[in-house]
């Protein structure tokens, strides 16, 4: 027989549907699914036991930051443009429908089989995990160059973000999945520590959580004990008052003016990293909807633009394919990009619903492996869900493509290397 607790969360997935696609119809206002939506997040924080309860806690953080435009309808927004009421309909509407596919996660990251770094089936060689190390040394340095926050302003000290940098998760467990011995792992785990703290002395939040997130699943695992959620609670408040006050630099902050209600309530979605990708979805919409037709651009180009993404670096992207390159043109927009609002600017609310489904489908479908080669994948999947929500929707298909293409490599390299014993043996005269 089924729990109280799985019985209260089906029945509030479908009760979500029901009252989005009324919502969608028009029959009544996008304000009322909003309490079904914040049920349902809240039911898959508590109910989620592994590392995947971070894109459940950045759900709710946007439902919350969102709250004030769709419950008061206080504006989102630095800068507008005309009709842009029909964009925050469109998006909402589009959020909630990805809330809801989405949320089908829950049973397959549950029942994710557990995997330990040691007893993966991946090429051992020390050599990996030093060049990990030393390029998060690189990395840390060259965070640090202009300064931290504790001497000037977040935009100062981050001017120029090198964005080769997103890739020290991904090196992090390619150096976590090869290493053989404990002193090389020793080492490793020192130069995650000394990235981590470099990204939160310059106010690089997504860089410090996709390696922080790395680092617990292959030291810890990807199961978590409610403990671990708590303290993961309290660095997202943490890394929430460090957002709240980067902008101006510590030594200039006033913590009690910058946390007020007033700045909360009214003012936190315009400063905050939900609210700035909700902002920015809705310029790509616009983009897509008056300029692209006279660029001769399209949502389509767009979509594959997207794809290629996973495979290629932006800069081996046309313009007229990548969006934010071309909604930059012509915007100055905040940054970031909402997951659903990518879906809802090119093919609507009905390409939000479909492309959300495929999304949410092919997410559950990684989270179903079952084999042991599966492991790196999932974290990666976990360690870039903040950017994944908020930024780059492919940024984890990306990641896992690399990783494989790495992974590959390696292997490719220790077949191809001679074996020493039978080198050794051969030198001898013996066979």
């Amino acid at each position: 027989m089924r729990d109280f607790g799985t019985v209260l969360f089906w029945g509030t997935l479908a009760l979500h549907f029901v009252l989005v696609t009324v919502a969608t119809l028009g029959f009544i206002g996008h304000a009322v699914p909003f309490y079904t939506t914040l049920t349902l997040c809240l039911l898959l924080l508590a109910r989620d036991q592994t590392v995947f309860f971070a894109y459940p806690g950045l759900l709710l953080m946007t439902v919350m930051f969102l709250a004030p435009l769709i419950v008061s309808d206080v504006p989102i927004a630095v800068k507008t443009f005309r009709g842009h009421n029909f964009y925050d309909n469109g998006l909402i509407l589009s959020f909630y429908w990805f809330i809801g596919f989405f949320s089908c996660y829950l049973p397959s990251a549950n029942a994710v089989r557990e995997g330990a770094v040691d007893k993966l089936q991946l090429t051992r060689s020390d050599v990996v995990p030093i060049l990990a190390s030393m390029c998060l040394l690189v990395f840390s340095a060259l965070m640090l160059r202009d300064g931290t926050l504790l001497s000037g302003g977040y935009r100062d000290v981050t001017a120029d973000r090198l964005g080769f940098i997103e890739f020290a998760a991904l090196l992090s467990l390619m150096g976590f999945c090869a290493v053989r011995s404990r002193l090389v792992r020793t080492i490793l785990i020192a130069c995650v520590a000394v990235y981590l703290i470099s990204c939160l002395l310059v106010g690089l939040r997504l860089r410090f959580l996709s390696v922080a997130t790395v680092a617990f699943c292959c030291m810890v695992g990807m199961k978590i004990d409610p403990r671990w959620k708590m303290a993961g609670f309290a660095a997202a408040i943490l890394l929430f008052v460090l957002g709240m006050v980067r902008n101006t630099g510590l030594a200039d902050a006033n913590l009690a003016s910058l946390l007020s209600f007033e700045q909360l309530y009214k003012r936190g979605a315009v400063v905050s990293t939900p609210g700035g990708a909700f902002q920015t979805a809705k310029f790509y919409s616009f983009y897509v909807d008056t300029i692209a037709p006279i660029q001769g651009g399209s949502a389509f180009y767009f979509l594959i633009g997207d794809f290629l993404s996973i495979f290629l670096t932006k800069g081996g992207i046309p313009a007229n394919m990548e969006i934010k390159r071309a909604t930059t043109a012509y915007f100055d927009v905040p940054g970031g990009g909402l997951l659903p609002g990518y879906f809802f600017a090119y093919f609507g609310v009905f390409g939000a619903v479909v492309l959300s489904a495929v999304f949410s489908a092919l997410f559950i479908a990684i989270l179903r492996l079952r084999m042991a080669g599966a492991f790196p994948y999932q974290v990666l999947l976990a360690a870039y869900a903040p950017r994944t929500l908020l930024y780059d929707w492919t940024v984890g298909f990306k990641m896992m493509f690399f990783f494989f293409v790495l992974n590959t490599i390696l292997t490719m390299a220790a077949r191809a290397a001679p074996d020493r014993s039978s080198v050794a043996r051969t030198a001898e005269g013996r066979p």
